[in-house]
């Protein structure tokens, strides 16, 4: 019976014979090494696919509409292209017939619990509406806080369906406000600055420390939290759009003169008051969304009229909403609080109000022409990122989701329901995660925009606008 070798005498058979030593050990220690190398990448692997499962289902605590319930949000805020020419084939958008219970009772279950916590900075939202409901309503719980103060404009062409939806907004929750004088509106901008001074009229009674100015279809990108980081930062300072007022829009004919204009405030000493009385308006154009401390719309209420100035605004063509704000902002007699100087009006372009995609100026005749049929008929234009426009602005669609999520303005515009409702699901669900994980701004970036730096700078003794420099 032959006896299996042992271990030592499968050792010294090696030691007698190197050759076949290397020519075992070699093999085993490189199919070790291969082994081990495929063990990290499994692992690595792994770990990749669980940081990918982790990025889609951490957002998947806001319940999501069901005509988006299929899109994974992470995906495209990770700018999956593929994923994202698959979905726009067929962009998920706000049914045509809403079937929402409407009771108070349902309503607060959609709203409460709150999904903003509050941090003792009340913000009002003022907003002009005139369609899409559903699309307001998820707007607002997205955005909503118990200590914020919401306001709507309703127009007055408006369905008497959609004035009772809004109205019944306000009967179930406890700060939500309907303006009692309907307007009407257009998209030539008219009324829609008295609209958003009936709203904050119609809430001065309560505490709120800024006021936002919306339209029907612009949407918040950053959380409550963010908001007021941003507005501290601020200080007090007005967010206004401002630019040069082109000739076709401030026309030679408006009257300018501030006493004319009763823009002169009421508490000037007459030394004052007659300087100011001879003295012009500055023009300034901009938006007319904005954010205005609460101090300018005091302002605005207790120490000057601005009906004779909206009123020759309004008897205007077009774009009649996008001078008040950015006139009362640079005009210096008018000494309206949080203001910003017209020595930097020209140059800038660090608004952060709104994020839009203007299409940019045609060169050419043919170019000139095809902006001017693609403002008119809104027809699809590829240099959009969603191959769609709308008055020579990119409508945002999923494929505009990375740049929403990195962007440092407050609000979207435009961004529509009818064309692709997954865009605004997305954003609450980003916005419901941010609010979880806590406020994380670019303070330094805030910190510098020239209407921050000039109005914390002008206050300081010693202050000379000629050595104040204005940033690009």
């Amino acid at each position: 019976m032959r006896i299996q070798s042992s271990d030592f005498e499968n050792e010294c058979m090696l030691k007698s014979n190197p050759r076949g030593f290397r020519q075992w050990i070699i093999p085993s220690v490189a199919g070790s090494i291969l082994v081990l190398m495929a063990l990290c990448i499994f692992y690595l692997e792994l770990q990749l696919e669980i940081e990918r499962k982790s990025a889609r289902e951490e957002i998947r605590f806001v319940k999501q509409r069901p005509e988006a319930a299929h899109v994974d949000c992470a995906r495209l805020y990770l700018n999956d292209t593929e994923y994202m020419k698959e979905l726009a084939k067929t962009r998920p958008a706000l049914p045509s017939v809403s079937t929402i219970v409407l009771s108070c009772e349902t309503i607060r279950n959609r709203f409460f619990p709150a999904r903003n916590p509050d941090i003792n900075f009340p913000v009002l939202h003022a907003r002009i509406v005139f369609q899409d409901y559903e699309f307001l309503e998820e707007q607002l719980a997205t955005n909503y806080a118990s200590e914020n103060v919401y306001c709507f404009s309703i127009d007055f062409k408006a369905p008497s369906i959609f004035h009772e939806q809004i109205h019944n907004l306000e009967r179930c929750l406890p700060n939500v406000f309907v303006s009692r004088d309907d307007l009407e509106f257009d998209s030539a901008g008219h009324n829609q600055n008295e609209a958003h001074l009936n709203c904050m009229k119609t809430v001065l009674h309560r505490n709120w420390e800024y006021a936002i100015l919306m339209q029907n279809h612009d949407v918040i990108i950053k959380t409550h939290g963010e908001i007021t980081e941003i507005l501290k930062i601020y200080g007090g300072a007005n967010e206004i759009d401002v630019g040069q007022c082109p000739d076709h829009r401030c026309i030679e004919s408006l009257e300018m003169n501030l006493g004319k204009l009763k823009l002169c405030p009421k508490s000037l000493n007459a030394t004052e008051t007659k300087k100011c009385e001879s003295s012009n308006i500055t023009w300034g154009k901009g938006a007319m969304q904005g954010m205005l401390s609460r101090a300018a719309v005091d302002y605005i209420f207790d120490e000057i009229d601005v009906v004779p100035l909206m009123k020759q605004m309004n008897d205007m063509g077009y774009g009649v909403d996008e001078q008040l704000y950015g006139s009362l902002q640079v005009t210096t007699e008018i000494r309206f609080p949080g203001a910003f100087h017209v020595k930097c009006r020209d140059n800038d372009s660090q608004s952060i109000t709104r994020l839009t995609n203007t299409r940019p100026a045609f060169y050419g005749m043919k170019k000139r022409l095809r902006s001017v049929v693609n403002w008119i008929t809104n027809s699809p234009d590829n240099d959009c990122p969603s191959g769609r426009q709308r008055h020579a602005s990119c409508i945002f669609g999923i494929e505009d989701l990375p740049t929403l999520a990195a962007a440092k303005q407050v609000m979207a515009n435009k961004i529509l329901p009818n064309f692709d409702i997954a865009v605004t699901s997305c954003l609450s669900e980003l916005l419901f995660n941010r609010t979880r994980d806590g406020p994380n701004i670019d303070r330094r970036f805030y910190e510098n925009i020239n209407k921050v730096r000039y109005h914390r700078d002008s206050s300081k003794p010693g202050f000379n606008i000629d050595e104040f420099k204005c940033e690009l």
